[in-house]
């Protein structure tokens, strides 16, 4: 029986993130749509929870970047 090889697998020592910046900016993008549509709805709790949405991709773009 023969065995393969595990794969050489460099790791990087600098920290990554889940998010490259283009994931980050299309986040960003469609959060500031969904808060858009959550003001023209004026129901407070979809404003409240698209501002966090906002927040989270704003988050997002700047450890992306």
């Amino acid at each position: 029986m023969s065995t393969t090889p595990a794969p050489n697998i460099e790791r990087s020592a600098a920290p990554t993130h889940p998010w490259s910046r283009e994931d980050a900016v299309q986040k960003m993008y469609d959060a500031e749509v969904a808060l858009h549509c959550a003001k023209q709805s004026q129901v407070q709790a979809w404003v409240d929870a698209a501002y966090r949405r906002l927040h989270e991709a704003l988050d997002a773009y700047a450890l992306a970047s």
